[in-house]
Parts: C-alpha cells; structure tokens; sequence
C-alpha cells in the first residue's frame, strides 16, 4: 500500500487527464465513454481495496492478540483479479464484512418476507448505498470545506444492482458461458471490472478528491515522497 501510494499519490490517483468530477452535482452520462476515466476510476478503486484489506487485517490481528479470539480472516478475496462475474465480485470477494451483514442484515429477511429475489437484491444494495451515504456524511461533516455530493453512492450501488439482476436474467445465456470458459481468466476479470468502472467516480470521487487519503490515510505507512 505504502509504495502504491508513492507512485500514484502525486498524481491524485488520476495519472490519466480527464474532465470527469464524480463529486459534483449532476450526472453526465457520457462520461462512461472516456477511457482515461474508466483507467482512473480502476487505479482507485484498487487504492481502496488495497486500503480495506490492511486497515481491516491489522484490526482482525489486534482483536486476536488482545481478546484471544480467532477472526474470520479476509476483507477482500482479490476482486479486482480474480472475479469471475459480477455477483462474484460483490457477493464472494468485495467487502466481505460488509457482504456478511448485508447478507443478514437485508437479504435474507427481505427474501423470506416477500420470496423475491429481484426484491431482495434492490432492497440489498439501496440499504448499501444509504449506508455509504452515512459514511461520507460522518467522514466531512459540515465543518470541513470538503462538501461530498450526497446522491450520488446509491446512484452507484443501485446501478450495481441492476447488473447483478441482468446477470441473474441473461447469465446463462450462451455466449456469457463460452466467455468464462473460453477467455484467459484477466480478460475475464476485466470484463467483470468494465461493468462499474465506468460509474466508479461516483463512488470513489468525494474520497479521492478530498485530503481523506492524503492526511487520514497515512498513519503508520511507510511512503516514498518528493522533498522540495
């Protein structure tokens, strides 16, 4: 994390020139065909994943040591190299902790009260991404003079949800088969990735955007930095 975060820090985690702000108001549909975006938005979602995976490992390790309890290891399961599908990725490799009270916490009871799996995914990822507006609203409060466009993490999450739908609808399709079994395992990945990069900055912006990486972020991580 320390060396990623010496490479890519300088540039704001944006080595790629894009006009794109996914943390201002609106939502400019054609920014999903910029490329230099698409890259971006990888090259921070991959900052965060490496993120969830220390912070939360050193957490799991400190728990052990002083409670003497042996913690479910993992946050992560490789998502952004290994998924083989969109459900993959969000339900077996993204966020575990956060997957496993979802899954809990909103799947499961909505799925029993109304027997709809349609129901119950929507229900899921509007509950993840009012939770994620929950987190920007505790990480700059109204004090600071970083405001986060509220909206906008739902916006991602719901899409999100609309994917995994299509999945369950048209997964099994034939063509999809001759892909996963078909195509090199990376190419795979990508594809799976390709499905929320291109909306990723309205997720990941208000975080990379902001100081949150650059002051927060650092603690106890050895980094390489210019020296003026």
């Amino acid at each position: 994390l320390g060396s990623y975060k010496s490479v890519l820090g300088p540039t704001g985690y944006e080595p790629f020139e894009t006009n794109a702000n996914g943390n201002e108001a609106g939502y400019n549909l054609q920014d999903i065909f910029d490329f230099n975006l698409l890259r971006n938005n990888a090259i921070a979602t991959m900052l965060l994943q490496l993120y969830l995976s220390t912070f939360i490992a050193a957490l799991f390790t400190l728990v052990t040591v002083i409670l003497r309890v042996k913690v479910k290891d993992g946050m992560m399961n490789n998502p952004l190299l290994k998924a083989s599908s969109p459900s993959n990725f969000w339900s077996g490799r993204w966020n575990l902790v956060v997957h496993g009270a979802l899954k809990r916490g909103i799947f499961k009871p909505v799925y029993n009260l109304s027997s709809s799996k349609l129901t119950a995914i929507i229900a899921t990822f509007l509950a993840s991404g009012l939770f994620h507006e929950f987190l920007l609203i505790a990480c700059f409060p109204p004090h600071l003079d970083f405001a986060p466009a509220l909206g906008k993490n739902t916006a991602f999450m719901m899409w999100n949800a609309a994917i995994i739908i299509l999945e369950a609808l048209i997964g099994k399709a034939r063509i999809f088969s001759w892909i996963k079994n078909n195509l090199p395992q990376p190419v795979v990945t990508t594809l799976v990735i390709c499905t929320a990069m291109p909306i990723a900055h309205w997720f990941l912006h208000p975080y990379t955007k902001s100081d949150i990486f650059a002051v927060h972020g650092e603690v106890a991580m050895p980094m390489i930095k210019k020296i003026h």
